[in-house]
């Protein structure tokens, strides 16, 4: 997974031989270019929301820290190579409004899994 901070822009892509995924949130960031498992996020789950620092270490790693009911936590992750942006589809030239049912179409569908 590629994580890409600019200013103002954070973006996350993903893709395997099947899907590509990409989420963007705008805000203000410190810019990087990092790379990390798919794992990571997993690894630093919880049932809160609080931020994860992600810091670059010496030997290709990156430090994670986040803080888990007043508890701090540290993970150390390998930085994978940044993928190439060429390697990413890019977006239509035209995207479609989805319907209002769409949203309550997903929320009863996650209720069965």
């Amino acid at each position: 997974m590629a994580i890409v901070a600019t200013p103002r822009t954070l973006r996350f892509t993903a893709r395997n031989a099947q899907i590509a995924v990409a989420y963007e949130e705008a805000g203000r960031f410190a810019p990087a270019e990092l790379a990390v498992p798919l794992s990571f996020f997993d690894d630093c789950a919880g049932s809160r929301t609080d931020d994860v620092q992600l810091t670059p270490a010496e030997s290709g790693t990156l430090v994670a820290r986040w803080n888990d009911d007043g508890v701090a936590q540290m993970l150390v992750v390998e930085q994978r190579p940044l993928p190439a942006s060429a390697d990413f589809p890019a977006l239509p030239e035209h995207l479609t409004k989805n319907p209002p049912r769409l949203v309550a179409a997903l929320r009863d569908a996650a209720e069965t899994t």
